[in-house]
């Protein structure tokens, strides 16, 4: 036993590690949000520029970009998914 009493002691909570795959399902979870935003802010910063030279192409491009991530991280959400359902996928890891 410790000599100080229990108000005194600090506690810390558990401090748990994300796997790797998680973090990779995080990451495609925010993904297409942050690729809209980047999309938006990128037209917003570039409409002077784009009806001086008369051209919509600058948006045209970044939406593709945009919609490229969005699709990207929805395959790596899917594949996640289909892992996650695989049999045995919820038991604890040996040792763990």
């Amino acid at each position: 036993m410790s000599d100080e009493p229990a108000a005194e002691r600090e506690v810390e909570p558990p401090q748990h590690e994300v796997a790797p795959a998680d973090r990779r399902l995080m990451a495609a979870a925010a993904l297409p949000a942050l690729a809209w935003l980047t999309q938006l802010l990128f037209g917003l910063a570039t409409v002077r520029w784009m009806c001086r030279i008369e051209s919509r192409l600058p948006l045209a491009l970044a939406t593709a970009v945009a919609l490229a991530a969005a699709l990207w991280a929805l395959v790596a959400c899917r594949r996640a998914l289909a892992r996650a359902r695989r049999p045995g996928a919820g038991e604890p890891l040996a040792g763990a």
